[in-house]
């Protein structure tokens, strides 16, 4: 996916221009942050975008944009220093906007972008004083972004929190190196906002090795139980989709997948890892929730695009504003 710093933007870029710094390029390998906990609370809204989908199948998109608002969280040191440029954070922005633009959600800055400085904050978010910043800094009733320069776990890209049991945050977290073209890491986190589990959801804490799951995998129960019920035993979802419905991550259009795109090296799974029937998995390298690097076109799968659209339309109805402000295509 292509980038870039529309028209719309030059003027306020030139005003940040002395502020502008080199941005290193990194080939960066990780993953996803999101924790048990928030993954639960997930799998509960999730739960219920399902059950209103199946009531109600037809396609909730009304055909108009909808806005969803932002607010830009640039987290810096103590002393004001180190803090993400501006121009990257709108190119984040375009991009975001061109991944989730065949969903009718656009992304706009409503009130312009807030600067703060929090060393605890910068390094480790995660840390429980570092999340009292986040949830301090937050705004109701916007997608809150903020932009450090580390995640508190060294490999780490970026995460979503519902700060599951407190619910005090409801923010998404993105290290510096992932504010850049091409990272796709906004776009994987904010799935999760809009209620996405990973296809190997039950497998984030260990990928499958054949040395430990076998091959076939010789348990029905993913490795990592959720904290939970009614889900406390994620199940492994099959292959051929037979209990897509109650395993995995509970979709039937995103298949099996067993956390095979973690430290895997191309975009084209070859792997011979086979499900508890003995089949072989067939993943879907290219979907945005999953973990493979170096593809060339990620993209959600129907269902996902669904849910996504139907938590959008909960999430609309607690903000309901007009008001927007910057749109990477036209002058609002």
């Amino acid at each position: 996916m292509m980038m870039r710093i529309p028209s719309s933007f030059l003027f306020a870029a030139v005003l940040f221009m002395s502020t502008l710094q080199p941005v290193m390029a990194q080939d960066v390998r990780g993953y996803c942050g999101t924790t048990r906990a928030t993954l639960d609370g997930i799998t509960d809204q999730l739960q219920e975008r399902l059950a209103e989908l199946a009531a109600n199948p037809a396609d909730q998109r009304s055909g108009a944009i909808t806005y969803v608002p932002v607010k830009f969280h640039i987290v810096n040191k103590n002393d004001g220093s180190g803090g993400v440029e501006v121009y990257r954070v709108l190119d984040m922005l375009c991009g975001l906007n061109e991944f989730y633009a065949d969903m009718d959600i656009q992304f706009y800055m409503k009130g312009g972008i807030n600067s703060f400085n929090s060393s605890i904050a910068y390094d480790d978010p995660r840390s429980n004083a570092g999340s009292q910043v986040l949830a301090a800094k937050r705004f109701k009733a916007y997608m809150n972004i903020f932009l450090t320069n580390q995640t508190g776990e060294a490999n780490v890209l970026g995460y979503y929190t519902n700060d599951a049991p407190n619910y005090n945050i409801d923010a998404i977290i993105i290290r510096r190196d992932q504010i850049k073209s091409g990272a796709e890491t906004i776009e994987h986190e904010a799935g999760h906002y809009f209620s996405l589990l990973h296809p190997f959801n039950g497998w984030e804490c260990e990928e499958w090795d054949a040395s430990i799951h076998g091959n076939p995998v010789n348990s029905n129960t993913a490795p990592c139980n959720s904290l939970k019920p009614p889900y406390n035993n994620v199940l492994v979802e099959f292959a051929d989709g037979s209990n897509s419905t109650n395993a995995g991550d509970f979709l039937s259009d995103t298949p099996a997948d067993y956390n095979l795109g973690l430290g895997w090296p191309n975009c084209s799974y070859a792997g011979g890892c086979k499900d508890p029937k003995g089949v072989l998995l067939n993943p879907d390298e290219e979907n945005i929730m999953g973990y493979f690097s170096f593809c060339t076109d990620y993209h959600f799968s129907d269902q996902q695009k669904a849910v996504a659209v139907a938590e959008m339309n909960v999430r609309k109805s607690l903000n309901p504003t007009n008001n927007r402000y910057i749109n990477c295509n036209s002058t609002l």
